[in-house]
């Protein structure tokens, strides 16, 4: 009896054992998932903050230049911008055209910064300067007269402005160059050129030079003869009579009786054999000719 009972609790106790370690063993696989759950949950809610903070903390710079310092700043706040805005004036704007145009900007266009760094401008004015030759002279095209600087060959044009110019030869002179900024430009009909945009200091250099004389043209010439060798009879024209070459010339012959005979170049004209009257005509002439009449 005794070895029985220690059966039975040998039997008993080892069908327990797999029993306690798979209940176990499911507790550990739930604590697990409980925990992976939890973790997935919190990484989710932290990548969307970052994704938040990273839309809200990003700005993409819009465009500026060819405005106003003032109005440069208030386009970038209106755009969301929360960051400071520094500013470099070139100091070439003269007392009458103070208000100088941005013209560059750090960071560039479109590039994307954090809306609270910093953003850099510069704005001013440039000097466009005119050297032209004898011969002619130029007239700008201003906008305001603040642009004229009380010199001649001088103008101060705001920033990212255009200057407009036309160019004037003396009589007898012609527009034979013109450069920009030492560049060659093509020349115009109209003589009138453009500075588009300025953002740098500019230098016009014009020339202009005489018209050349007209080429002259050699034309061939040739002389026809007509003579009244004999009686009582004219010719019109008469005498040495002097033709472009390719020119044709009509002679008339009258006589107050009868025309004997006209001889052309020896050759005697039929026509005018025996009338009162008659003419002749050399047609594009290119060579000499002789008229020889004979009248009773």
């Amino acid at each position: 009896m005794f070895f029985e009972h220690r059966r039975r609790e040998k039997y008993f106790h080892n069908r327990s054992v797999p029993k306690i370690f798979f209940l176990c063993g499911l507790g550990l696989i739930f604590a697990v998932s409980a925990c992976s759950d939890r973790s997935s949950s919190t990484s989710s809610s932290v990548a969307q903050t970052l994704d938040a903070e990273e839309q809200t903390s990003h700005f993409v710079i819009p465009e500026v230049k060819d405005l106003l310092f003032e109005d440069a700043v208030a386009r970038l706040r209106q755009s969301g911008f929360s960051g400071e805005i520094s500013r470099t004036s070139n100091g070439k704007c003269q007392s009458g055209d103070s208000q100088g145009k941005v013209y560059k900007q750090l960071p560039g266009v479109h590039e994307s910064v954090n809306s609270s760094a910093g953003i850099h401008l510069f704005d001013g004015c440039f000097d466009v300067r005119f050297v032209a030759s004898e011969g002619g002279f130029f007239e700008p095209i201003i906008d305001s007269p603040d642009e004229r600087t009380g010199q001649d060959d001088r103008f101060n044009i705001s920033a990212f402005n255009s200057l407009d110019f036309s160019l004037v030869p003396n009589q007898g002179y012609e527009v034979s160059d013109v450069k920009i900024n030492g560049q060659a430009m093509t020349l115009t009909a109209s003589h009138v050129y453009r500075l588009s945009e300025i953002t740098a200091d500019q230098k016009v250099e014009i020339s202009f030079s005489a018209v050349p004389e007209p080429e002259q043209k050699t034309v061939a010439t040739f002389t026809i003869k007509a003579n009244v060798l004999f009686g009582d009879c004219a010719i019109s024209p008469s005498g040495d009579v002097v033709l472009s070459a390719g020119a044709s010339q009509i002679f008339k012959i009258t006589s107050g009786t009868l025309i004997n005979v006209v001889n052309v170049d020896g050759v005697m004209d039929v026509a005018c054999s025996n009338v009162v009257s008659c003419s002749h005509t050399f047609a594009n002439v290119s060579q000499n000719h002789e008229l020889d009449a004979i009248c009773n």
